[in-house]
């Protein structure tokens, strides 16, 4: 914090335009901060709307459908334990998405290790796609809520580790965008 002094106070240069100028230059922007106050609270009308149904629909009120076990509609996946003395920083290798990745809703780009990969190496089953769901398992639930991500292309090519589950929904029964809401809303 700095201090000002009166000395420096009374210093300080401020433009002054014609009494009509200054009068137009408040008006406009007391009408922009009272346009701004009502659009704030439309979209905070929405955004409560939009939550109360969203909330209702993936509790499945009011639609047909029924209550299943995540492994009857997607593929479950856990991540493979890397040895983390073979863990790189080389932005070219294959991020390695791992708990400290996720954040509520996204991934934590810049602070993924990078791991070196062979075509033999035996990894395949542990390849995200983009539109995949992650959750951390170590301490899933932070104060903000569920650590969960969608898998975005610009994360690829990414490794699943240990401690951490992919959900791939199954295309004949579930769209991969609706299970990333419902794991969302939880």
């Amino acid at each position: 914090v700095i201090d000002v002094s009166a000395k420096q106070l009374i210093k300080v240069r401020i433009p002054v335009p014609p009494l009509e100028v200054q009068r137009e230059i408040v008006r406009i922007l007391d009408q922009f901060t009272q346009l701004e106050a009502e659009l704030e609270a439309e979209l905070e009308a929405r955004r409560r709307q939009n939550a109360y149904y969203r909330d209702g629909i993936l509790r499945g009120e009011g639609i047909a459908g029924q209550l299943v076990r995540v492994d009857q509609v997607a593929n479950v996946r856990v991540g493979f334990p890397f040895k983390s003395s073979q863990f790189s920083d080389d932005y070219a290798e294959a991020a390695l998405v791992r708990g400290d990745n996720i954040a509520q809703g996204f991934l934590k780009l810049r602070e993924f290790k990078r791991w070196k990969r062979s075509d033999a190496d035996g990894l395949s089953d542990y390849e995200l796609q983009a539109g995949d769901v992650v959750l951390a398992m170590d301490r899933p639930w932070i104060p903000a809520g569920l650590k969960w991500a969608a898998v975005s292309k610009d994360v690829l090519p990414a490794l699943l580790v240990q401690r951490v589950a992919r959900l791939r929904a199954r295309p004949d029964i579930l769209d991969q965008q609706y299970l990333g809401l419902v794991i969302s809303s939880a």
